[in-house]
Protein backbone atom coordinates (compact mmCIF):
# COMPACT_ATOMS: atom_id res chain seq x y z
CA UNK A 1 0.00 0.00 0.00
CA UNK A 2 1.55 3.46 -0.91
CA UNK A 3 0.05 6.69 0.05
CA UNK A 4 -0.29 9.54 -2.35
CA UNK A 5 -1.83 13.04 -2.72
CA UNK A 6 -3.16 13.72 -6.08
CA UNK A 7 -3.09 17.38 -6.89
CA UNK A 8 -6.12 18.69 -9.16
CA UNK A 9 -6.42 22.40 -10.82
CA UNK A 10 -5.39 24.30 -13.75
CA UNK A 11 -3.14 27.15 -12.53
CA UNK A 12 -4.23 28.77 -15.68
CA UNK A 13 -7.52 29.34 -14.18
CA UNK A 14 -6.56 31.55 -10.78
CA UNK A 15 -7.12 29.90 -7.62
CA UNK A 16 -8.26 26.63 -9.24
CA UNK A 17 -4.87 25.92 -9.31
CA UNK A 18 -4.24 26.40 -5.67
CA UNK A 19 -4.04 22.64 -5.22
CA UNK A 20 -0.98 22.55 -7.32
CA UNK A 21 0.95 25.45 -5.86
CA UNK A 22 0.16 23.64 -2.46
CA UNK A 23 1.67 20.53 -3.75
CA UNK A 24 4.90 21.71 -4.76
CA UNK A 25 5.33 23.98 -2.20
CA UNK A 26 4.86 20.27 0.43
CA UNK A 27 5.87 17.45 -2.04
CA UNK A 28 9.54 17.65 -0.24
CA UNK A 29 8.30 17.56 2.85
CA UNK A 30 5.36 14.83 2.26
CA UNK A 31 7.97 12.72 0.52
CA UNK A 32 9.85 12.83 3.80
CA UNK A 33 6.45 11.23 5.05
CA UNK A 34 6.60 8.46 2.24
CA UNK A 35 3.20 10.21 0.61
CA UNK A 36 3.70 10.28 -3.17
CA UNK A 37 2.72 13.34 -4.75
CA UNK A 38 0.63 13.63 -8.48
CA UNK A 39 0.46 16.93 -9.94
CA UNK A 40 -2.69 15.60 -12.27
CA UNK A 41 -4.06 18.71 -12.81
CA UNK A 42 -7.04 18.16 -14.95
CA UNK A 43 -6.02 15.01 -16.38
CA UNK A 44 -8.39 12.23 -15.10
CA UNK A 45 -6.60 9.19 -17.31
CA UNK A 46 -2.77 10.74 -16.03
CA UNK A 47 -4.67 10.37 -12.27
CA UNK A 48 -6.29 7.23 -12.15
CA UNK A 49 -3.05 5.67 -14.16
CA UNK A 50 -1.12 6.58 -10.77
CA UNK A 51 -3.44 4.43 -8.08
CA UNK A 52 -2.55 1.06 -7.14
CA UNK A 53 -4.92 -1.41 -5.71
CA UNK A 54 -4.88 -0.33 -1.95
CA UNK A 55 -3.19 2.79 -2.21
CA UNK A 56 -4.81 5.54 0.35
CA UNK A 57 -5.06 8.45 -1.39
CA UNK A 58 -5.39 12.28 -0.72
CA UNK A 59 -7.42 14.50 -3.17
CA UNK A 60 -6.87 18.25 -3.31
CA UNK A 61 -8.40 20.55 -5.01
CA UNK A 62 -9.85 24.41 -4.88
CA UNK A 63 -13.71 24.62 -3.98
CA UNK A 64 -16.47 27.03 -3.01
CA UNK A 65 -18.36 26.10 0.02
CA UNK A 66 -19.38 29.60 1.01
CA UNK A 67 -16.00 28.83 3.73
CA UNK A 68 -13.36 31.32 4.55
CA UNK A 69 -11.35 32.21 1.48
CA UNK A 70 -8.54 29.95 1.87
CA UNK A 71 -9.82 27.43 4.71
CA UNK A 72 -8.66 24.18 4.45
CA UNK A 73 -11.04 20.89 4.58
CA UNK A 74 -10.70 17.37 5.09
CA UNK A 75 -13.16 14.83 4.39
CA UNK A 76 -13.04 11.16 4.40
CA UNK A 77 -14.89 8.93 2.61
CA UNK A 78 -17.66 8.45 5.28
CA UNK A 79 -18.44 12.25 4.34
CA UNK A 80 -18.57 11.73 0.91
CA UNK A 81 -22.22 11.04 -0.29
CA UNK A 82 -24.07 11.09 -4.09
CA UNK A 83 -24.64 15.01 -3.58
CA UNK A 84 -21.43 15.75 -1.69
CA UNK A 85 -18.93 14.75 -4.40
CA UNK A 86 -20.11 18.35 -5.41
CA UNK A 87 -17.48 19.81 -3.40
CA UNK A 88 -14.87 19.38 -6.06
CA UNK A 89 -15.23 20.46 -9.22
CA UNK A 90 -12.88 18.71 -11.56
CA UNK A 91 -13.69 15.34 -12.88
CA UNK A 92 -16.40 14.96 -10.24
CA UNK A 93 -16.72 11.40 -11.87
CA UNK A 94 -12.51 10.55 -10.31
CA UNK A 95 -14.41 10.20 -7.16
CA UNK A 96 -17.11 7.34 -8.68
CA UNK A 97 -14.03 5.98 -10.96
CA UNK A 98 -11.77 5.30 -7.32
CA UNK A 99 -14.75 3.89 -5.88
CA UNK A 100 -15.15 1.02 -9.01
CA UNK A 101 -11.58 0.47 -9.64
CA UNK A 102 -10.17 0.25 -6.16
CA UNK A 103 -12.56 -0.41 -3.85
CA UNK A 104 -10.20 -0.97 -1.38
CA UNK A 105 -8.90 2.14 -1.53
CA UNK A 106 -9.64 5.20 0.86
CA UNK A 107 -9.53 8.66 -0.18
CA UNK A 108 -9.71 11.62 1.82
CA UNK A 109 -10.66 14.87 -0.01
CA UNK A 110 -8.67 17.95 1.01
CA UNK A 111 -10.48 21.33 -0.01
CA UNK A 112 -9.30 24.57 -0.37
CA UNK A 113 -11.95 27.70 -0.56
CA UNK A 114 -11.47 29.75 -3.52
CA UNK A 115 -11.59 33.56 -3.83
CA UNK A 116 -12.14 33.55 -7.36
CA UNK A 117 -11.76 31.39 -10.37
CA UNK A 118 -10.58 33.65 -13.93
CA UNK A 119 -8.48 33.10 -16.12
CA UNK A 120 -5.22 34.31 -15.40
CA UNK A 121 -1.67 32.15 -13.72
CA UNK A 122 -2.10 31.79 -10.46
CA UNK A 123 -3.25 32.18 -7.35
CA UNK A 124 -5.82 34.99 -6.52
CA UNK A 125 -4.16 38.20 -4.36
CA UNK A 126 -5.98 36.93 -1.31
CA UNK A 127 -4.88 33.21 -1.24
CA UNK A 128 -1.40 34.22 -2.91
CA UNK A 129 -0.98 36.28 0.91
CA UNK A 130 -1.83 33.11 2.94
CA UNK A 131 0.20 30.38 0.81
CA UNK A 132 2.77 29.56 3.92
CA UNK A 133 -0.64 29.19 6.37
CA UNK A 134 -2.92 27.26 4.06
CA UNK A 135 0.38 24.87 3.12
CA UNK A 136 1.15 24.15 7.01
CA UNK A 137 -2.30 23.83 7.54
CA UNK A 138 -2.80 20.75 4.69
CA UNK A 139 0.69 19.52 5.91
CA UNK A 140 -1.15 19.16 9.60
CA UNK A 141 -4.39 17.93 8.47
CA UNK A 142 -2.22 15.06 6.11
CA UNK A 143 -0.45 14.04 9.66
CA UNK A 144 -3.05 13.87 11.54
CA UNK A 145 -5.03 11.51 9.19
CA UNK A 146 -2.11 8.98 8.85
CA UNK A 147 -2.03 9.59 12.67
CA UNK A 148 1.19 10.91 12.71
CA UNK A 149 1.09 14.23 14.83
Amino acid sequence: MSTKLLAIGNVLMGDDGIAIFLAAALEERLNELGVEVIFGETDIGYSISKIRDGDLIFIMDAAVQGKATGEVSLYGMEDISDNSKKIIWHDISLVDLLELYYPNNYCYIITIEAAGVDFHYGPSPQLEEIIPAMTQEVYSKIKTALKLS
